[in-house]
């Protein structure tokens, strides 16, 4: 009964901040202007090949699986630290809203997935909920005891390489990866 109570705030703290966030993305949405261009990056000039969109998403899917793979659950600490900054990741989208750097979503893959338009907006989203995930995962596998999670490479790579594909791939512009960055230590997270 003692591991319930932590695994049901858990799931309240995840389901309240993905309500928020798709509530905070409708807003930014309505007020966004789609013809607004994208704001000059140094990150993206010096990178002026962009790697595939896809390409951090399935980073992420991967520390995801590997996560999943090696039964590796995370503590009712690192679930609220991951959520307080989903909650003012969706507090700064709802105030603050910059042009977005990825391009507009395909009409025809909006129409296939009817929640495109509530997790897709035309707008940026101020700081990287996928650096949150990625610095997240890092923080997951060096609490846990599998000698293949707390290997310092792998770490290392999630940490600090992983979330900047975000603006290789212009998915973010570069100060969200840094503002992230902050927002999750400030929160009482690791970059060791």
């Amino acid at each position: 009964m003692s591991t319930v109570y932590p695994l049901l705030r858990s799931i309240g703290w995840i389901t309240l901040a993905f309500l928020v966030t798709c509530a905070s993305v409708r807003v930014a949405t309505i007020r966004s202007n789609a013809r607004e261009l994208p704001l000059r990056d140094v990150l993206h000039e010096l990178l002026s090949v962009p790697c595939p969109m896809w390409l951090p998403d399935l980073l992420l899917l991967t520390c995801f699986f590997v996560s999943l793979f090696e039964f590796i659950v995370p503590s009712e600490a690192l679930v609220r630290r991951a959520c307080l900054c989903y909650l003012l990741r969706a507090l700064t989208m709802a105030v603050t809203s910059f042009p977005a750097c990825a391009p507009p979503m395909d009409p025809a893959v909006e129409g296939r997935w009817p929640l495109a338009h509530v997790l897709w907006g035309r707008h940026d989203l101020m700081f990287s909920g996928h650096t949150i995930a990625f610095l997240a995962y890092a923080d997951l596998w060096d609490t846990c005891d599998d000698p293949w999670a707390r290997t310092r490479g792998a770490q290392r790579v999630v940490r600090w390489l992983l979330p900047w594909t975000l603006v290789w791939a212009r998915q973010h512009y570069t100060v969200d990866v840094i503002v992230a960055y902050v927002a999750y230590v400030a929160l009482g997270g690791s970059l060791r």
